[in-house]
């Protein structure tokens, strides 16, 4: 990468803003003391998220906002 990657995360959020859509931010790892020892999400479950976020179901969920990132 050229730029730091808070460059590209503004620009990122910049065209989000101006464009008025909706992302979804996902994680395919679930918790663990070491990376190694975690464990991924099911293909079960995560096309199960995919299909929620893309036919607008999440968009009826109450979620809450992360203290730390702001998500």
């Amino acid at each position: 990468m050229v730029h730091h990657p808070y460059k590209y995360a503004e620009l990122l959020k910049q065209k989000i803003e101006r464009h008025g859509v909706t992302c979804w931010l996902g994680q395919h790892r679930l918790g663990g003391r070491a990376v190694w020892r975690r464990k991924r999400i099911s293909i079960r479950y995560t096309r199960a998220l995919l299909n929620a976020a893309l036919s607008g179901r999440l968009d009826k969920v109450r979620f809450t906002k992360d203290p730390v990132f702001g998500l």
